[in-house]
């Protein structure tokens, strides 16, 4: 999944940026319960770790074509 795609459904499902960012890797939370994921800025992100990083953030797992 393209990594613009997947930020756009992270903040659909209000999953904000931190603002922390280290590297290649930025700090979503979840605003409505205050759970937080780290979410890689790779252009491709695999759908195992789309799926990962959803069950962190508890919100719906992304789907995939």
């Amino acid at each position: 999944m393209k990594k613009e795609k997947f930020l756009r459904f992270l903040r659909e499902n209000n999953c904000l940026p931190t603002g922390r960012q280290k590297g290649s890797h930025a700090m979503f939370q979840n605003i409505q319960n205050g759970k937080k994921a780290v979410v890689p800025m790779h252009n491709d992100i695999a759908e195992l770790t789309a799926r990962a990083i959803c069950k962190q953030l508890d919100i719906p797992p992304v789907k995939f074509n």
